[in-house]
């Protein structure tokens, strides 16, 4: 038994090395486990590392439920200098004495990044303008302008101060640039600051201390239950869960909708639902509207 017998339908945790890009690590696993339909959830630049979740087979249909899940990264944040890239990859275009950097003073400036708040991505990129990616733009030379968007930030920790930089721990919703808010809190020190290091510790409810390292993808045998691969019904365990009964199993393996009164009555409105047939399987991601259970994703029974 190998690779590419154990993870049809899987979510693989892989701990993503810097210097390596997060398509490297999609095509050695697709490569080493024979399995052409593979995903993540969340890019990871290729000058961090730490947690990227993997989607294989059936899984890649809960890439777009995992990416709304908040993600927790560590951030190196060096004060004195801005580059073009808003980090350490980048060329210098600014530079700035640095202030005495206080910790009073400091947590009462990163209360201010907390919350819904509007934030202005980097020029490097990978968002699109006009079906290409903005860093491709920049590359070439051109000019292009920047909107601010809004993003969530759920916590900032100050972990330690250094003579000219600090150690934050930020958990934040999709689509939350770190490279944005080293620039910014530069800024709002009157300084100037660009993002040394950045790891991704959590992702959709993962942590990293149980991914694979990127060097064991290529290892011959088969990969361990704890070594960072899990089944499907793993993977939704952060969703509400609904239980359904045979008949109703049947109705949502159909498409068909489930009269809401039949089942759990306090199950959320706002978010999908995880729903499992009797043998514990993962059915269908299903959401409750207007009375009604209706399904929003559904998974292949085995044969």
């Amino acid at each position: 038994m190998d690779k590419k017998n154990t993870a049809a339908d899987a979510v693989i945790l892989v701990d993503k090395p810097k210097g390596v890009s997060s398509f490297d690590v999609v095509r050695r696993v697709r490569r080493g486990f024979g399995q052409r339909k593979v995903g993540h959830a969340g890019t990871l630049d290729p000058a961090a590392s730490g947690l990227l979740v993997v989607c294989l087979g059936q899984g890649t249909k809960l890439v777009p439920y995992l990416m709304e899940g908040s993600k927790t990264y560590l951030a190196d944040v060096a004060f004195g200098a801005q580059t073009d890239t808003d980090d350490s990859e980048g060329d210098t275009i600014a530079v700035a004495q640095v202030p005495r950097l206080d910790r009073g003073a400091l947590s009462t400036v990163l209360k201010s990044f907390v919350g819904n708040i509007d934030q202005v991505p980097p020029v490097y990129c990978a968002l699109k303008r006009g079906g290409e990616p903005i860093y491709k733009k920049a590359r070439r030379g051109e000019r292009v302008e920047m909107h601010s968007r809004r993003v969530t930030v759920h916590e900032i920790r100050l972990l330690g101060i250094k003579e000219a930089s600090v150690e934050l721990e930020v958990t934040c919703g999709k689509g939350t640039y770190i490279r944005s808010i080293a620039r910014d809190l530069g800024e709002a020190l009157g300084t100037k600051a660009h993002l040394r290091g950045l790891r991704r510790t959590r992702s959709c409810g993962f942590e990293v201390s149980s991914a694979l390292g990127f060097d064991e993808l290529a290892e011959p045998g088969p990969p361990k239950a704890k070594d960072g691969v899990f089944g499907l019904e793993r993977a939704v365990a952060f969703m509400e869960r609904l239980d359904l009964d045979p008949v109703q199993t049947e109705d949502v393996r159909c498409g068909r909708p489930v009269a809401a009164p039949c089942l759990q009555s306090d199950l959320s409105t706002d978010s999908p639902i995880a729903a499992f047939d009797p043998a514990g399987r993962l059915t269908a991601l299903v959401e409750k509207r207007e009375g009604y259970i209706r399904v929003l994703r559904g998974f292949a029974s085995p044969q």
